[in-house]
C-alpha cells in the first residue's frame, strides 16, 4: 500500500481519533447552546474497530496517532486501547489530548500502555475563573495531573490555552511564566468561531494572536524554538532562561 499524500504533495503520517463525544466539562466555547445530543454506545467505533483502522492506516504510512474526545479518559478501558495501538507495527508516536481531570490517577498506567506525549487543556490558573469557564471546580485536579505526568515521564507535556477577551486574556503572562521553571510547552490558541446564536458572543471574545504575543513579550524577548515534534500548527518560541517553550496557534489571523 502506498503512502498517503494530499493535493499539495505533502505526505500524511498523522491521524487523530476521537474515541468519545462525551465530556465531564462544559466549557463555554465548546458546549453548544441548548446542550449536545450525545451518540449512543452502538454508534461509535469499538476498540477492536479502532485498532483495525489504525493497522490499515499504518500500512498506508501513518506513524503518529492522537487519541482525543470529548474527554477520552471517561471512556472505560481506554488504557487497553492504548496498549493495542502502541503495539501496532510502524506506529512511532501515541499521544493523548485530555482536560486533565483524571490524569493524576491514570498517568502511570497510560505511560506504561505506550502513551508518550500528552496535551492538557487548561484555560485559567485561577480557581473561580476555571470553574466559570469549564463548568466544574477541577483546577486542583488538573494541576495535580500535570505534575504527575511530569513525574511519570511524559515528554513533551503541552498545555493548550484558549485565550478569550475579558475572560482569561489577563492570564497570558501567568501561563507563559510556567515555562520559565518547568519544561512545559504552553500553547496559546485563538478562539474559533461558532455558528448560530453564539457566534456574536464568540466574536466579542476573540483575541488575535499578535495581541497574545505582545502579552508574552512583556516577560522578555521571544526566540524561535525548535518544535518538539514534526506535527502540529504551533509556532514555538522560548523566553530567556526558560526550561520550556511557548507556542502560538492562529487558525484565524494567520491560517495554518
Amino acid at each position: 500500500m502506498t503512502d498517503l499524500v494530499d493535493g499539495h504533495k505533502r505526505r500524511i503520517d498523522y491521524l487523530r481519533i476521537s474515541i468519545t463525544d462525551h465530556c465531564n466539562l462544559s466549557c463555554i466555547y465548546c458546549s453548544p447552546m441548548g446542550g449536545r445530543e450525545k451518540l449512543s454506545h452502538t454508534e461509535i467505533l469499538s476498540y477492536e474497530e479502532i485498532v483495525a483502522l489504525v493497522e490499515a492506516a499504518a500500512l498506508a504510512g501513518i506513524r503518529k496517532v492522537r487519541i482525543t474526545g470529548g474527554e477520552p479518559l471517561i471512556r472505560k478501558g481506554m488504557e487497553e486501547l492504548c496498549r493495542m495501538l502502541s503495539a501496532i507495527e510502524g506506529l512511532e508516536s501515541l499521544t493523548l489530548t485530555t482536560n486533565g481531570v483524571f490524569l493524576a490517577e491514570r498517568a502511570k498506567e497510560l505511560f506504561s500502555a505506550g502513551v508518550g506525549r500528552v496535551n492538557v487543556s487548561l484555560d485559567s490558573l485561577k480557581r473561580d475563573r476555571y470553574a466559570q469557564i469549564a463548568g466544574q471546580d477541577y483546577l486542583d485536579r488538573v494541576l495535580s495531573g500535570i505534575e504527575e505526568a511530569q513525574e511519570v515521564g511524559f515528554s513533551p507535556i503541552k498545555i493548550n490555552t484558549v485565550v478569550m477577551r475579558g475572560v482569561n486574556n489577563d492570564e497570558v503572562a501567568d501561563f507563559a511564566r510556567m515555562t520559565l521553571e518547568e519544561p512545559l510547552e504552553v500553547r496559546f490558541i485563538e478562539l474559533m468561531p461558532t455558528k448560530g446564536e453564539a457566534r456574536a458572543r464568540h466574536e466579542s471574545l476573540f483575541v488575535p494572536i499578535a495581541e497574545i504575543i505582545a502579552g508574552v513579550e512583556g516577560l522578555g524577548e521571544l526566540t524561535p524554538a525548535e518544535p518538539s515534534d514534526s506535527f502540529g500548527p504551533a509556532r514555538l518560541y522560548s523566553l530567556p532562561g526558560s526550561k520550556g517553550k511557548v507556542g502560538f496557534i492562529a487558525p484565524l489571523s494567520n491560517h495554518f
